[in-house]
Formats: structure tokens, C-alpha cells, sequence
């Protein structure tokens, strides 16, 4: 499958020969129309990092570029219940910064062992995943799913849901995107 992509006049020729490409593509494509039109002067090399937020400074007005190694671990607000030890993530976009309705986009890590329990609910969030490395299981309701990489998920608001890497994993850590959209 082929698609031929125009932003500003300027013409992208993108060749989707396997089901990955074709996710990468709609995941990408589907960021694009959610937060696309926050970026109207272009790509500018401007993210400032804020050491005390320790996540990038995103500025709406302005496009920016930036590298995951340029952007530090932070504990998020997910709690293991059993050790304590938070769900680390590295914050590509702030929360509703650069979008009123973007519930941030990051890389969130999970060791083997390690929950994001209880298993929880967002009153008016889609909150999407994709299993980038390693593997897990993904609750949404009463259902349990193992997830791999290139596993794309999907909760909708009001679905319980809770992500977890079992203690006798052999693939190591989960590392997955992660990003939310609000309905209100």
C-alpha cells in the first residue's frame, strides 16, 4: 500500500509494504490531525527543558524537535501498589500545553514485575498505547490481553483499564507510547 502525504504544498511519497508501516503511519497520521494544527510556523528547533519539571517546556505556538535521549525518566502518578516504586516516563509534550485537548504523548517504562494497579478509569479520556519493546498484559474491563511489540491499544472514557509486566517475564522491560485525548 502506498500513500502520498501533502502538508504545506510539499509532497511525501510513503511506502507501507507491511502491517508495522501501516501502524507507524496511522499512529503518526492520527497525531498529526490531533495536534497538527497547533504547529502553524513550522518546525523550530525550540524545546526548552524545564530541570525542575524535568520534561520539555512545550511552547503552542511553536514546533520544536527534540531526541529521546535529550529528555529525562520521570515517575508519573502511577504507583505500584505492591513496591511503592512508580511507572518512570519521558514527556515528549506537556499535558494540555500545546493543545487543549492532548493529554501529553511519552515513552512510559515498565520492569519486569512491576504494576500499574489498581486497575483505573478516565471520565473523559482516550488514552492510547503501543508496545514498543518487551511484553505485558493490558486490562480493559474483565479482560486481560497480552500485549507484544506493535500491539496498538486503545481505551475509551469510562473503561477500567491497567497495564502490567508479569514477574516471570523473559522479555524484559515494556517500553510503550503512550498519549491521551480528552472529549470535553
Amino acid at each position: 500500500m502506498n500513500a502520498l502525504v501533502s502538508r504545506s504544498g510539499a509532497r511525501h511519497h510513503v511506502n507501507l509494504s507491511s502491517s508495522s508501516e501501516c501502524l507507524k503511519f496511522g499512529a503518526v497520521l492520527l497525531i498529526g490531525i490531533c495536534i497538527g494544527s497547533v504547529f502553524p510556523r513550522g518546525y523550530e528547533n525550540n524545546a526548552h527543558h524545564s530541570s525542575s519539571a524535568g520534561v520539555i517546556a512545550n511552547n503552542k505556538d511553536n514546533g520544536f524537535v527534540t531526541h529521546m535521549d535529550e529528555v529525562p525518566s520521570i515517575p508519573t502518578s502511577h504507583i505500584d501498589q505492591i513496591s511503592g516504586t512508580p511507572i518512570m516516563k519521558q514527556q515528549l509534550l506537556e499535558p494540555f500545553r500545546v493543545a487543549a485537548n492532548v493529554a501529553g504523548y511519552s515513552v512510559a517504562t515498565i520492569p519486569v514485575g512491576q504494576q500499574m494497579m489498581p486497575v483505573h478509569q478516565h471520565e473523559s479520556m482516550h488514552e492510547y498505547f503501543h508496545i514498543l519493546e518487551g511484553s505485558g498484559v493490558v486490562q480493559i474491563k474483565d479482560v486481560q490481553h497480552v500485549v507484544t511489540p506493535g500491539s496498538f491499544i486503545h481505551v475509551s472514557p469510562k473503561e477500567s483499564h491497567g497495564i502490567w509486566v508479569p514477574s516471570d517475564s523473559k522479555d524484559g522491560d515494556m517500553k510503550f507510547v503512550v498519549f491521551g485525548i480528552t472529549t470535553d
